[in-house]
């Protein structure tokens, strides 16, 4: 049976909710897959991507241009990827209004994947994180800003945000589960059947 082509999967969470790590894992076992981190392409903006400062659930992406910018330069890298017949995994933190703006813009549906460990969890990897390496763009443009991390009340208003996101057709609570064990769970999806 040949396999269908143009799969698009978008990882939405808050940070630290492991879309990275589990897009890495995901596409170590796959032939050909993409994955567009869509921060990079915001950071590309003139002025540096600042978080929208209510991170409410109904916030407006249209309105910003670097949000602007990050969505239509990842459905035009999509668009040129699936067709060449890659599988195509989008790292975003979705809100009701974006996810409306790439449905309407991408060359096949998206099936949308909800990564939302305990709070308590995600707090923990956030604050164990390190910041971007030095030299690297996105860290030059987020210490510019005077950015590069959240402070603990975005980082929590964004979860809580992320927590009551509709949109998902997916979702995965990842608290106790490595990227490898998430990565297996949608694994089906590129394999071609819905994740259950």
């Amino acid at each position: 049976m040949p396999r269908p082509s143009h799969r698009i999967l978008i990882l939405t969470g808050p940070s630290a909710s492991g879309k990275n790590a589990v897009a890495a894992a995901l596409a170590g076992r796959q032939e050909r897959t993409a994955v567009i981190d869509v921060d990079v392409l915001r950071y590309m903006a003139v002025s540096p991507h600042k978080l929208p400062a209510a991170v409410a659930a109904d916030w407006d992406p249209s309105e910003k241009l670097d949000w602007r910018i990050g969505i239509r330069g990842t459905v035009a890298l999509a668009r040129s990827l699936s067709e060449d017949d890659f599988d195509v995994i989008i790292l975003d933190i979705l809100t009701e209004a974006s996810v409306a703006l790439y449905r309407d813009a991408l060359p096949s549906p998206p099936t949308i994947v909800l990564l939302l460990p305990a709070l308590a969890e995600a707090r923990r990897r956030h604050r164990e994180r390190g910041p971007e390496p030095p030299g690297s763009f996105m860290r030059t443009q987020s210490l510019a800003a005077g950015n590069w991390r959240l402070s603990d009340s975005d980082f929590e208003r964004l979860w809580r945000q992320q927590e009551s996101f509709t949109a998902a057709d997916v979702s995965i609570d990842n608290t106790s589960l490595s990227p490898e064990q998430v990565a297996t769970r949608l694994d089906s999806w590129l394999s071609g059947t819905a994740p259950g």
